[in-house]
């Protein structure tokens, strides 16, 4: 619906951050079995961007060098075109925003990443103009719930 017609590009680089060893398993399962992991995703101190890996998967740091690079090869092959749609999900749509704004990663969970949200930033390939942040108001006329209302199931 969003392209239109338009090509789509899968790219790896733009993947939200693996938990191989979590998958399959609940909150709860996950939070029991791995609870110092567990506290350093969801609350991780000043520092620990580069050094928290997560069971199986890969670090803050890591998965935001990766993101990046796949933002900066978009540029380089789009930089003519225009406007460009990036389609993500976790990790990615809040540590981009935090590494143009060069604001430490550990503060993830400082912004919101709501279901369907729309990010829109200028980039010149290396530093990023936000024009709005986490915007979800083209989803309220569909009475779609915030992502804060859901429950979680653990």
């Amino acid at each position: 619906m969003i392209a239109k017609g338009r090509a789509i590009t899968a790219m790896r680089e733009l993947n939200e951050a693996p938990f191989p060893e979590w998958k399959g398993k609940t909150l709860k399962e996950a939070r029991e079995q791995w609870p110092n992991e567990w506290d350093g995703y969801f609350d991780p101190k000043p520092g620990t961007a580069s050094t928290r890996i997560f069971p199986g998967g890969e670090s803050l740091m890591k998965t935001c060098e990766r993101a990046m690079g796949g933002l900066r090869q978009v540029y380089k092959r789009c930089k003519d075109v225009g406007n460009v749609g990036i389609v993500t999900r976790g990790e990615v749509v809040r540590l981009v925003p935090l590494a143009l704004l060069e604001a430490p990663l550990e503060n993830m969970f400082r912004l919101h990443g709501m279901n369907g949200a729309v990010t829109i930033f200028e980039f010149d390939g290396t530093r990023g103009t936000f024009v709005c942040l986490n915007d979800h108001r083209h989803l309220l006329e569909l009475g779609t719930k915030d992502i804060r209302d859901y429950p979680v199931k653990a």
